[in-house]
């Protein structure tokens, strides 16, 4: 009998072995996947949050202001700009203008009031107006102001040019100063004139004038602060 039991035991054995070490297999495999999904989910939430914590608020001073900004992965593509028309819109634009730190450098009083006041006073203004870029969620990333000189003569100023940090890098900035050209052309006005920062950190607002064929014409010492000069820069209507 035993000699008769041995093998079925064995062949038991063999089977419960077999049994047990595809188990094993399968929950090796499983927990593999489970890891590999617990890393996937750590790198989204980590890039996540990066990317929420990344995005800030700088600029440039153009006239009274800045200039574009770093690429996102998100919201690349641009909303058309489009021109401020109604007091909803100024006031929306007003608030992207007078954000902290949106210029990298202090806002003057002056840029404190023109950006309060003046996108609502040029509402319905042939020769004054402004116009913005709206992200994919629907925010205020981009502005630029186009104004006539106060002698009336022809002569065009941009009264601000401001661009969320996360949209640098879009040409955005070279997008709007094509536009207010534009609209200069269109009113026919004589040239754009372009007041901005020497400060270094303006550099980038300086290379993009100059690849429009603006021309600086000037330079005040010590305009917006002591050390800080404003820089004016001028590009002429062609007929």
């Amino acid at each position: 009998m035993s000699a008769f039991l041995g093998p079925v035991v064995n062949g038991f054995a063999a089977i419960l072995r077999t049994i047990l070490i595809v188990i094993l297999l399968v929950l090796l495999i499983r927990l593999r996947k489970v890891k590999k999904g617990i890393k996937i989910r750590i790198k989204i939430a980590i890039k996540s949050r990066r990317g929420a914590l990344g995005l800030s608020l700088d600029g440039v001073r153009g006239t009274l202001s800045a200039v574009s900004l770093p690429k996102t992965s998100s919201g690349a593509e641009a909303c058309a700009a489009q021109r401020v028309a109604t007091p909803e819109e100024a006031a929306q634009v007003s608030a992207f203008l007078l954000q902290p730190n949106l210029f990298g450098t202090p806002l003057t009083p002056g840029e404190r009031e023109e950006f309060k006041t003046h996108p609502a006073a040029a509402l319905g203004c042939a020769d004054d107006g402004y116009w913005f870029v709206r992200d994919a969620a629907g925010a205020v990333c981009a502005v630029i102001g186009v104004r006539m000189n106060v002698e009336r003569t022809g002569i065009f100023e941009v009264s601000a040019l401001a661009i969320h940090a996360g949209r640098r890098g879009q040409g955005l900035g070279r997008r709007l100063l094509g536009l207010a050209l534009d609209f200069v052309a269109e009113a026919k006005g004589r040239g754009l004139l372009f007041e901005t920062s020497s400060d270094p950190s303006y550099a980038p607002m300086h290379k993009l004038l100059a690849d429009l064929a603006f021309k600086q014409v000037g330079r005040f010492p010590d305009f917006y602060y002591p050390g800080e000069d404003t820089l004016w820069y001028y590009r002429a209507i062609e007929r």
